[in-house]
């Protein structure tokens, strides 16, 4: 549980007091009424008002002026100028059981602290104002190494000085969140000169649209439990996952995922691992529809689903993908052509098999028994973006908005449960290309669009 500290004045409070995120907060984010009042939550530089005092938590850079709260206390509701953040009853001091305001912002969403800065505490934001203003010599040295090693190179000085700040505020977040008590860390890695905004636009799984794992699912097969999964597996280790690839800027990851999976029932189908082509389901998955049914899908680098990448392959290619080697990615929409293309190494799909949405036992036999598993996660929140390793565990995580289709390729322990993530960012993300994020939580809601080829 996060844990702060008050810093005030000494002739206003004897001691260090202890704050805490208060769990009716986190569990019921109530609303708030409005309390007159001249100013609040401001810059504690310029000074707070008379009934505020100052407030500085550890593990987050920064401080911000808050008041006391409770159920006959509402927060003030007179926000500092530019700050659409909403005051809340979100702090709780544990050795005198009181409660202070903040102002709770989403730390994936745009600025919404004004002059303050969004900083992270478990996928809960708090806007606070920035301590000390970092080195700029260092930070401008740290962002031209940074752009000399990810080959960034800005067509306009407006265009580089825009990417140096979001690559200020980024870094910012990274020393906050590591500087903190969580079993994952974050780095500045090549997307961090984006934001959160931006970084959501690359995500091209259609989870609007989404039915694997539900009554109006497309898949001709659920899967059933047998209970002979293994405690742990890797299938990395039995040469059944190929290298990292990478979809770039085009919405494909449903591609990416539908592949990883086929590479692995192909591979151990027939005893040799072969790249094949996401370009093909690129190119050529455009609204397929299923029988019996008046859903259609895919549209290339705009969306797609793996399930209907699948079908796809039945209806439409024998079952068989054409290999990488013979229909490379180019990271950008065209037009189908298969004429000439190889399949060699191919195996066919003949069916697919969806998991009960949200069971995660399910899963862990699929994964177990069967092999490389296509999944779907909500990667559009804090942490995916600038993720670099550990076990992903974030406060909150909403496992209904699936908008990244990847693939677990096994689970494990270390300190914590987890399951292992093969995405599809290149291998210079994460570790070495993968994710570990907690299992046993259906984090990031994993196992709500669960799927996977008979071959």
């Amino acid at each position: 549980m996060f844990v702060g500290a008050l810093a005030v004045p000494i002739e206003k409070v004897s001691q260090p007091l202890t704050l805490t995120m208060d769990p009716e907060f986190l569990a019921f984010a109530r609303a708030v009424n409005i309390v007159d009042a001249d100013s609040h939550y401001g810059d504690p530089s310029a000074g707070c008002e008379s009934d505020e005092v100052s407030v500085q938590i550890t593990g987050i850079k920064g401080d911000f002026c808050t008041s006391a709260c409770s159920l006959l206390k509402h927060c003030p509701t007179d926000v500092p100028a530019g700050v659409t953040a909403k005051p809340q009853c979100a702090l709780q001091d544990a050795s005198q059981n009181k409660k202070y305001c903040a102002l709770i912002c989403d730390p994936s969403a745009a600025n919404s602290c004004g002059k303050a800065t969004c900083k992270s505490i478990s996928g809960t934001g708090i806007c606070t104002y920035d301590d000390m203003a970092m080195d700029q010599d260092e930070v401008m040295a740290e962002f031209a190494m940074w752009k000399n090693e990810n080959s960034k190179v800005y067509s306009t000085q407006e265009e580089h000085d825009l990417r140096l700040k979001i690559f200020t505020d980024n870094k910012a977040i990274v020393e906050e969140h590591n500087a903190g008590n969580f079993s994952w860390t974050i780095g500045m890695n090549k997307f961090a000169d984006l934001t959160p905004e931006e970084f959501q636009g690359r995500m091209g799984f259609l989870g609007e649209i989404a039915t694997a794992g539900t009554d109006k699912t497309i898949a001709p097969e659920r899967h059933v439990v047998s209970g002979d999964a293994p405690a742990s597996v890797d299938w990395r280790d039995h040469k059944m996952v190929n290298p990292i690839k990478n979809q770039e800027q085009c919405g494909s990851c449903w591609a990416f995922s539908t592949v990883d999976s086929y590479e692995s029932a192909v591979a151990k189908s027939t005893g040799t691992l072969t790249s094949f082509s996401e370009q093909d389901l690129v190119d050529c998955v455009k609204d397929i529809s299923v029988p019996g049914g008046t859903q259609t899908c895919c549209d290339g680098c705009q969306g797609g689903l793996m399930d209907f990448g699948f079908q796809y392959l039945i209806k439409n290619q024998g079952g068989k993908d054409t290999t990488e080697a013979a229909y490379p990615y180019t990271a950008k929409d065209g037009k189908c052509s298969l004429s000439g293309k190889s399949t060699t190494g191919a195996a066919p799909v003949t069916s697919f098999k969806d998991i009960a949405q949200g069971d995660e036992a399910a899963l862990t036999d699929a994964c177990g028994t069967v092999g490389v598993i296509s999944v779907a996660v909500n990667a559009g929140v804090s942490g995916w973006q600038l993720y670099t390793s550990g076990v992903f565990d974030p406060f909150f995580c909403n496992g209904q908005k699936l908008d990244h289709g990847v693939a677990v390729v096994g689970y494990g322990t270390d300190d914590k449960d987890y399951w292992i993530i093969r995405n599809s960012w290149g291998a210079s993300w994460g570790e070495e290309g993968y994710m570990r994020i907690v299992k046993g939580k259906n984090k990031c809601g994993l196992a709500n669009s669960a799927v996977y080829p008979v071959v």
